[in-house]
């Protein structure tokens, strides 16, 4: 780890764009409470039954910009203990570098990861409100900026000594080129969240719902390393190819407070809203299943991750060159390698730089604050469509802060009471790319990715795209069972239907 933050210590290249994680392809359907209480606070107001209760959900979104894993069998071989026997050497499975392929059109490596899972959580309906609670656990993890034949050489290195592992860095990897900045931050948090719902009849039976979520953070750990080369003259010395520089590098490590939740770290708050507009068509009869989706349109905003996480145990380092420090005056001619060139200026560097550290210091970091704004269409019944955009409201060019890439998400669907089929098509900030997912609900299980293609030609991809979860309620025919008029009568009702 020493070695390669060194080595990028000395490392220069174009400027890059910063991106952000993306938010999965939730279709806003109107029985999955506890997921769409994440994505507005005010929707768990018109849930449709008494209680609800989520065991468990995740949600994993892995991305990358420059890396591909092309392997020669579907690694869902790997879970059934199926892999072809000539990629296994002594019973365990191998695995060859030269599966890994590389985006040539890519300058800089991004890698942009979320990885959420969600646990207990509980909502329940008193009349017009609703109050909930649940368990997040979050980490978030962003490299952008990475020149690119930095990872390409090291690639190469790994692909010709197929003995070499990760730990192993190559020289030769590493080229020295224009002014760049890198950046690296990673946090792993917990939160318990404590949501507030209810719901307003208005006239011509139409609905509003207001919500708030606060979170009771604690921030586990943190790491952030920033790489930046300031303003520089380039020289017109035949013996140094090198630019006048002036380079810093941050390397901070954060904890949070002993690992317990704390309410002096203020937490966060989740907001929203949402109006429910009715007309002849989806006004059903007063005894019909109050459980079926009775509405032409609703339309929600919320903001989401209003606060920061707090961090008052922390080790700063920043590198800087020395003030008298003119230039790297390196030997250097056609015939020098990399490696001498790094080696040289690293005897170079360690004599030119100073290094400042502080203790302690309080850190506050962003949360990734965003709007988002939807509107469902129920175009007859049980098929909808869905309109979902997601807007960053972070400061994206702040290395410390977190942030959600922007996303554009138009869901068609078809939605039962015990099934739902959403076809989710969108567009992030990261990839600029359009992606077909998929969510599916089966009675309380439901599954999805807004990358479909990721799952399916799972052994050629840049990226895992999933989320998953199960929930029970006291939703007829799931799990309480009720007797219910045609039981008795052997006749059916419309509540029934």
């Amino acid at each position: 780890m020493k070695a390669l933050l060194f080595i990028l210590l000395v490392l220069s290249s174009q400027p890059f764009i910063i991106n952000g994680q993306s938010e999965y392809g939730s279709s806003v359907g109107n029985y999955l409470t506890s997921s769409n209480s994440r994505l507005n606070p005010a929707s768990a107001a018109l849930m449709k039954t008494e209680w609800v209760v989520s065991p468990f959900a995740a949600n994993i979104n892995v991305l990358n910009n420059y890396v591909a894993l092309n392997m020669p069998y579907s690694p869902y071989r790997i879970i059934n203990n199926s892999v072809p026997s000539q990629y296994k050497s002594n019973n365990q499975i191998t695995f060859n570098w030269n599966w890994l392929k590389v985006n040539s059109k890519e300058a800089y490596f991004n890698i942009n990861s979320s990885v959420v899972a969600q646990g207990p959580a509980v909502f329940v309906k008193q009349k017009s409100f609703v109050f909930g609670v649940y368990y997040d656990f979050n980490v978030y993890t962003r490299l952008s900026g990475l020149p690119s034949h930095i990872v390409k050489g090291q690639i190469d290195f790994l692909q010709s000594n197929q003995n070499g592992s990760l730990d192993t860095l190559s020289y030769d990897g590493f080229s020295l080129q224009d002014h760049h900045n890198i950046n690296l931050l990673h946090h792993r948090y917990q939160t318990i969240n404590f949501t507030v719902g209810k719901s307003f009849k208005l006239k011509n039976q139409q609905t509003l719902a207001f919500g708030i979520n606060y979170k009771l953070i604690n921030s586990f750990s943190g790491l952030q390393f920033t790489f930046k080369s300031g303003q520089y003259v380039n020289s017109n010395s035949s013996s140094s190819p090198f630019p006048n520089i002036n380079t810093m590098m941050n390397l901070t490590e954060m904890k949070g407070m002993n690992n317990k939740f704390s309410i002096r770290s203020l937490g966060a708050i989740d907001l929203g809203f949402e109006w429910i507009y009715k007309n002849k068509t989806t006004q059903r009869k007063p005894n019909y299943s109050k459980y079926f989706p009775d509405y032409k349109f609703r339309f929600g905003m919320s903001l989401l991750d209003i606060g920061n996480l707090i961090y008052n145990r922390t080790i700063i380092n920043d590198v800087r060159l020395n003030q008298g420090y003119d230039r790297l005056d390196i030997n250097f001619n056609s015939s020098t390698s990399n490696k001498d060139l790094v080696s040289q200026m690293e005897d170079k560097i360690r004599s030119s730089i100073q290094v400042e550290t502080n203790y302690g210091k309080r850190i506050s970091v962003g949360l990734p604050t965003r709007l988002n704004l939807y509107n469902d269409f129920q175009l007859r019944k049980n098929i909808f469509v869905n309109a979902l955009i997601v807007k960053n409201l972070r400061n994206r060019n702040k290395n410390k802060n977190m942030f959600r890439d922007d996303w554009i998400q138009v869901a068609p669907r078809i939605e039962f009471k015990y099934f739902e089929l959403g076809l989710p098509i969108s567009y992030n900030s990261f990839d600029k790319t359009i992606k077909q997912g998929l969510n599916l609900r089966f009675m309380n299980f439901f599954i999805g990715t807004p990358n479909l293609i990721s799952l399916i030609n799972i052994q050629n991809t840049s990226e895992v795209s999933i989320f998953l979860g199960f929930q029970i309620s006291n939703f007829k025919g799931q799990f309480i069972k009720k007797k219910t008029p045609y039981m008795k009568t052997k006749r059916r009702t419309c509540s029934e239907f």
